[in-house]
């Protein structure tokens, strides 16, 4: 559902939604696609999601509660990254 949105809206990309809410980046867009939240489609094809109303959209039916996930990582994935894992 493509939308107009207001000037000072935060919006973000597809990956960026993605990592807020813990999906893959696919799964935001096949949302798009499936027209199961809002979007707006730049002059060169790129989308981006107003965040609110994103998260509108998918309150009541995804958990939107969890905390961001942090940059940081954990000391079992430092290990094994350093472990060429």
């Amino acid at each position: 559902m493509a939308v107009k949105v207001r000037h000072e809206e935060q919006m973000v990309k597809p990956s960026e939604a993605a990592r807020r809410i813990g999906v893959h980046h696919n799964t935001i867009l096949n949302w798009i696609r499936e027209n199961r939240i809002p979007y707006v489609r730049t002059p060169t094809g790129q989308y981006l999601l107003p965040w609110s109303l994103v998260v509108q959209s998918l309150s009541g039916t995804y958990d939107l509660s969890l905390p961001e996930p942090s940059d940081e990582l954990s000391e079992e994935d430092a290990l094994a990254r350093s472990l060429g894992r």
